[in-house]
């Protein structure tokens, strides 16, 4: 039979192998986003990958700028400039990648490009564009070879304005979705591959330089949902590099407190009088 501190010992030690359980199959169930920071540019003098993964940017022409939407920026000519990144998007790669970047464009003259890796079949990209949309020039995104290949926002591009632009995309789903502000425009997609580096401020495939500033630039291996995406808009690099920051769910904090609960009723159980031992003398 088992002593009865080994008993306690025993059941203490099963108590804290439950409470570390529970918690996490509560934490995979509850949807809580997990997803990587694959790269972070803040623009501030250079193109270091602020995320520590490394990803490092090598300039090709633009200017830094103190006037960004945080902080520095880099300043664009929409001739030949353009900064490379060493990061392949391709959805072999990355099925899940949501990428954006705060732009200020000195002019709405399509085609531009915020980001891309395009080699030829609407590859993976944010652009200003002209096609796919009754308007002559919007904010867009390339979503493969399905349709046009381009996915308009509606929304115009006014010079001189700074604009959130994210695009998240789920090869998984064939489904993307293009955020312009507050604004979400979801279609479906499918992607060939493209190259396996990614410029900012170019098309590597095609060029098509974009004219203004740029601020900003993150890239996720997850589809982030609008309220995570909100939460970047509204809180900048702050808010980037300290995601993913999920808070406990109701759940399990209310599961660990009860663990704590039955493990403190033991512990006072373990603590009370036991009763005596002594032979009792019993008198006729």
């Amino acid at each position: 039979m088992f002593q009865p501190k080994l008993k306690r010992s025993l059941e203490m030690r099963i108590l804290s192998q439950m409470t570390v359980a529970i918690s996490i199959a509560l934490l995979t169930s509850s949807g809580i986003a997990q997803a990587n920071l694959l790269a972070f540019y803040a623009f501030e003098g250079n193109a270091n990958d602020t995320s520590g993964n490394g990803n490092h940017g090598v300039l090709n022409g633009p200017n830094p700028t103190p006037n960004g939407i945080q902080g520095g920026a880099y300043d664009f000519d929409g001739v030949n400039d353009y900064i490379s990144f060493p990061i392949n998007i391709n959805a072999s790669m990355h099925p899940q990648l949501t990428m954006g970047a705060w732009v200020n464009t000195d002019t709405f003259a399509p085609i531009q490009t915020v980001l891309s890796h395009d080699n030829g079949a609407f590859d993976r990209s944010l652009v200003i564009d002209f096609r796919g949309s009754i308007d002559p020039t919007t904010w867009s995104a390339f979503r493969g070879v399905t349709g046009t290949g381009v996915h308009s926002s509606g929304k115009v591009p006014f010079p001189g304005v700074w604009y959130f632009l994210a695009v998240t995309y789920d090869q998984t789903l064939n489904n993307m979705t293009l955020y312009v502000n507050e604004t979400a425009i979801s279609t479906l997609t499918n992607f060939n591959s493209g190259f396996n580096i990614l410029w900012a401020g170019g098309n590597p495939g095609f060029a098509e330089h974009f004219d203004g500033r740029m601020d900003n630039v993150f890239l996720f291996d997850e589809v982030l949902t609008s309220n995570e995406l909100d939460h970047i808009r509204r809180g900048g690099a702050n808010a980037i590099l300290s995601f993913p920051n999920p808070e406990p769910s109701s759940i399990v904090l209310a599961t660990l407190a009860l663990v704590g609960l039955l493990a403190h009723g033991r512990r006072r159980r373990a603590s009370d009088p036991q009763p005596s031992l002594c032979h009792q003398t019993t008198v006729f």
